[in-house]
């Protein structure tokens, strides 16, 4: 059994020996070798962390104690330590173990890091909440591996030392850059320093100066002079303890028992301290120790030799920075600027051709920004060079101190879209979001290394006063070579089209082009003739070329890499602009939705969008027993399947769905158009399915009144055609909505939506019946007649009783409340505004009942209570201008009443 077979948890590494220690270190190594071999990763710097992650858990009881690892790449021996080795094969694999720290991954990661410089500002608030909690557990942040150069880090350490929490921040300096200088005499002093008996003779001699009878104060002073002077001689702790840290230091990283003593010892410290351990990258392995930066982060390689696999192709990280140097050959104001990743980034033969030009300023995001917004206030153009999700940290500086004083930097975002095994806190996803909504700032991707090489031309020579961005991903050119030629300009927010159809638009950007048009071959072979567009611009969009295509194929698609409401807006951009222009038409200003600051609309679109029907769900409900209904039914579904659109008709969708009857409500829920082939039976049956949903109702009258239809049976091809072709507006509808309140209690029971209207009557046919009616908040009283009736101003009833009562206006949300036998008895009817109820108590002692829609619902029995209110669900339904509701209601009555009245 090998020693991390043993290993299920820190507590099994406390009671090891030194040998058992050393073969278990000697393991942790192989292991991490062969796994980033095989599944790539971080390797160097998690070698060098070995015996620093040994001790930490051979002192320190982790999880109760809190271990926080900066950046997090360096936690591979971490999660070997603390149960996770049987998973450590799975190490950046879909649904296995993150690269690094993932608090829902193990309750001995209590902070998720994969940005650098967190970790002291993390820390103290976890120093702060103990605290404020009573309990009295340590603090452990770890950092280093180039995070302390980030602005974060000495905010968290000046913080620190004056809140005087206890913590324990280690320093672990793996590249020397803070002190070479180690040996036998610092590993002395930081024992000595950290003793109990050194403490102890400090604080005496430091209580024996100050009762000296004179100059007590002066011998104090001058000894912690002489103190800070000799430590400052051969330790670099002064910045630190400035800062308010107590500072121990430097002492072997790779030196296990020194280490553990030094931990054990600061544990008892009540203050804030740090510790500098000096380590060194790649460890125990010779090709990481030997280029520990090529081993930094690597893919898969030969564990024997450190050969890595050698790549096929370019990757855009190379193209680039080939170009840069191309660039800055050319365009002596060129500078590059990166944050920690210049071979990353491919900007390490820019550095060494153009030294002086070249600035890493650490891993400080913020501050690579803001130093390039004042490289061009005097003149340069900066390549800022950024991951994407690095660049998130700069939103405010790319705003505040680049876009608001209208200085242009080239924003070169590598590893922009997924980044798959480097985990989520790695995806570039948000950039083109964010960057979006700055007003004048320009966002681009290119689909191959070509484009990429010519808008970093293009935005080097920008004549722009802001920000521009370009985006590229992880991944290798599509390329097999580029062409030996000259750069070219692109035209700003100008799109390409790469394919012409007639039946849909698909808008792609950057690494999405080459699927889109894989996808329109596809589509060809199924009949569907796709355009395929290389946007090219997430900002600005070619609103131009979008409208053209809404006009001449009405269904636009988009396909890119990136959070889907914060990219590029394409839809919404589209319907902003057709808003604006169709407002301009009208007279009317309208500047919501641009991105330009004084946005101006100048030119008129015509009134309506071609909608294709390709696509489209489309259900047909009718009486298809009767052999008219059924024939129109299957030529109509035939002819709209043939344009390519989803036809259901409501008999052959009932067998396959449901045993319950569900087949109307489930197809309302499946369809985008319903089309009711019928009389008004038919409509309403259609619309209380459709009530609240989104799919719009073309009612179609193939008998009967067919008031609320939009046709005749006759006219049924060009309704349809008109329809689709948006020739037609759509109206919403709107219906009664009904509640029941039994007399034995309970709260009131929603029976149901009626389109047309809710009668309450007697169960016996012509009979009166006894009610008690309130409205608005009053009583109206106890009326006797056959029933009442409840309508919408929508329904048929509150139009048939404006005959002989009130008239409704089609489009005013009210409630037409009415006996049913007005006439004979005289009652005068309600109509009552939206939100209105009405309480119908019976009170015959015989039996009642709730009618809606001309369906019975509900049987009443006395002290029943009947609540009926417009219903807030609407139907939306296409209206044909030529035959509006009202209109068609008059004429087949031969009725023209034009008061309306009320109470």
């Amino acid at each position: 059994m090998s020693m991390l077979d043993k290993i299920h948890s820190p507590a099994d590494v406390k009671d090891l020996d030194r040998a058992d220690v050393a073969k278990l270190a000697a393991e942790m190594r192989h292991v991490i070798i062969q796994t980033v071999a095989r599944n790539a990763g971080h390797l160097a710097p998690n070698l060098g962390v070995v015996e620093l992650t040994l001790a930490l858990h051979r002192v320190f009881d982790s999880p109760t104690d809190k271990i926080i690892w900066d950046v997090g790449h360096q936690s591979y021996p971490h999660k070997l330590l603390t149960g996770r080795y049987d998973q450590f094969h799975t190490l950046r694999q879909l649904n296995g173990l993150a690269g690094y720290p993932r608090r829902s991954e193990s309750a001995h990661d209590p902070f998720g890091t994969s940005h650098g410089s967190t970790s002291i500002a993390a820390a103290l608030g976890f120093c702060a909440a103990r605290d404020l909690k009573g309990e009295n557990h340590h603090v452990i942040a770890v950092i280093g591996d180039g995070a302390l150069t980030g602005g974060m880090a000495f905010e968290g350490l000046n913080n620190a030392g004056e809140l005087k929490k206890k913590l324990i921040v280690i320093l672990n300096d793996n590249e020397m850059s803070i002190s070479p200088n180690i040996g036998a005499i610092h590993r002395y002093l930081t024992k000595l320093t950290t003793s109990r008996v050194y403490r102890a003779f400090e604080r005496d001699v430091w209580e024996l100066l100050g009762k000296l009878p004179r100059g007590g104060k002066k011998a104090q002073e001058a000894a912690h002079r002489l103190k800070e002077g000799m430590q400052n001689m051969v330790t670099p702790g002064v910045l630190f303890e400035e800062l308010g840290l107590k500072y121990f230091g430097p002492i072997d990283g790779h030196d296990l028992p020194v280490l553990e003593e030094t931990l054990s010892d600061l544990r008892r410290f009540d203050e804030p301290v740090l510790l500098h351990v000096v380590t060194r990258k790649g460890r125990g392995y010779g090709p990481a120790e030997g280029d520990a930066t090529t081993f930094h982060g690597i893919g898969v390689f030969d564990p024997d030799t450190g050969a890595a696999s050698k790549g096929g192709k370019k990757t855009y990280s190379n193209v680039f920075g080939d170009t840069a140097v191309h660039i800055a050959e050319r365009l002596p104001n060129v500078v590059a600027i990166t944050a920690a990743m210049t071979d990353n980034t491919g900007l390490t033969k820019f550095a060494k051709t153009y030294p002086e030009r070249f600035f890493d300023v650490g891993m400080a995001e913020e501050h690579a920004v803001t130093f390039s917004a004042g490289l061009a206030c005097e003149g340069l153009t900066p390549l800022t060079t950024i991951y994407s999700t690095f660049l998130q940290r700069g939103f405010d500086q790319v705003i505040h101190d680049c876009a608001v004083q209208d200085l242009k930097i080239v924003l070169c975002l590598d590893r922009a879209g997924l980044v798959g095994d480097d985990g989520a806190p790695q995806h570039g996803v948000f950039d083109v979001g964010y960057l979006r909504m700055i007003p004048g700032t320009v966002v681009m991707q290119p689909m191959d290394g070509e484009e990429l090489r010519d808008m970093l031309w293009t935005a080097a020579h920008w004549p722009g006063k802001r920000p521009i961005a370009v985006r590229y991903p992880r991944s290798p050119i599509p390329e097999a070579s580029l062409a030996d030629r000259e750069l070219e300009m692109i035209e700003i927010g100008k799109a390409e089209q790469l394919r012409a159809g007639g039946d849909v638009a698909i808008l792609a950007l950057g690494t999405m082009v080459a699927p889109s048009l894989a996808a329109a071959e596809l589509l060809a072979a199924q009949g569907v003739s796709a355009t395929v567009v290389n946007a090219r611009f997430a900002a600005p969009l070619d609103v131009d070329m979008f409208i053209g295509l809404a006009r001449s194929t009405g269904r636009i698609g988009r396909a890119q890499r990136g959070r889907a409401r914060a990219s590029s807006g394409c839809a919404q951009r589209v319907r902003a602009a057709w808003q604006a222009r169709r407002a301009a038409a009208a007279g009317r200003a309208r500047c919501r939705g641009h991105r330009q600051v004084h946005a101006r609309v100048r030119e008129a679109l015509a009134t309506h969008l071609h909608v294709s029907t390709r696509g489209r769900r489309i259900a047909i409900i009718g009486h298809l027993g009767r052999a008219q209904v059924r024939k129109a039914a299957v030529v109509l579904r035939d002819r709209l399947a043939r344009a390519g659109a989803v036809v259901r008709i409501e008999r052959e969708l009932a067998g396959a769905v449901s045993e319950r009857g569900e087949s109307l409500p489930v197809l309302a829920r499946w369809c985008e158009i319903m089309i009711s082939l019928g009389g008004d039976g038919t409509v309403l049956t259609a619309g209380r399915a459709l009530a609240g949903r989104k799919g719009v109702l073309l009612a179609v009258n193939m008998g009967g009144l067919g008031f609320l239809a939009a046709a005749e049976g006759r006219e049924l091809d060009a309704a349809v055609t008109a329809a689709l072709a948006g020739k037609w507006k759509i109206a919403t509808r709107t219906g009664v909505e009904t509640r029941v309140k039994r007399a034995r209690g309970g709260t009131p029971k929603r029976v149901g939506f009626a389109l047309n209207d809710a009668v309450i009557r007697s169960a016996r046919s012509y009979s009166a019946i006894h009610l008690r009616v309130a409205a608005l908040g009053h009583d109206l009283g106890h009326l006797v007649a056959d029933g009442l009736i409840a309508a919408s101003a929508s329904g048929s009833t509150a139009y048939s009783l404006s005959a002989g009562g009130p008239l409704v206006a089609p489009d005013v949300d009210s409630l037409v409340v009415t006996p049913a036998c007005a006439h004979a008895l005289g009652s005068r009817s309600l109509v009552l505004g939206a939100g209105s109820t009405v309480t119908v108590r019976v009170i015959s002692p015989g039996p009642a009942l709730l009618v809606m829609d001309g369906h019975e619902t509900e049987d009443l029995s006395k002290d029943d209570e009947v609540e009926l209110q417009l219903a807030k669900d609407r139907v939306r339904v296409f209206e044909n201008p030529a035959r509006p509701f009202l209109r068609t209601l008059q004429s087949k009555l031969g009725w023209q009443g034009s008061e309306r009245r009320s109470m």
